[in-house]
């Protein structure tokens, strides 16, 4: 995020390519609610007021389950115990994931991955 012109720029880097028309999705929750639904979305509805309807907070049993370990396996730091999230920088024009953390640093995958 920056600044210019007194005006804030949000700047997102995909890892894959996004069809046109594409729902783009935050999470507004810390990563430690990503196991819980229930929490996560008492925890959206008390803070930001409203009641998520996201595919994850949509999903039951083991399609949640699924989409939790798919999610872990892409954004979290692999480094020991460390469990922090990956965030996508390009770095001497290669693209990588870099751990907020421990700020270790990984291959992005592929478009087709």
């Amino acid at each position: 995020q920056e600044v210019q012109n007194n005006q804030r720029k949000l700047t997102a880097h995909a890892l894959r390519a996004i069809p046109q028309g594409e729902e783009l999705c935050i999470s507004y929750s810390d990563a430690s609610l990503l196991d819980n639904t229930e929490k996560r979305k008492a925890w959206l509805k008390k803070h930001y007021l409203f009641s998520c309807n996201c595919s994850l907070c949509q999903a039951e049993g083991a399609e949640a389950k699924e989409m939790i370990r798919s999610f872990n396996q892409k954004f979290r730091c692999l480094e020991g115990k460390c469990g922090g999230l990956v965030f996508p920088r390009q770095i001497e024009g290669n693209a990588v994931l870099e751990c907020g953390t421990c700020h270790v640093q990984r291959p992005a995958p592929l478009a087709s991955d």
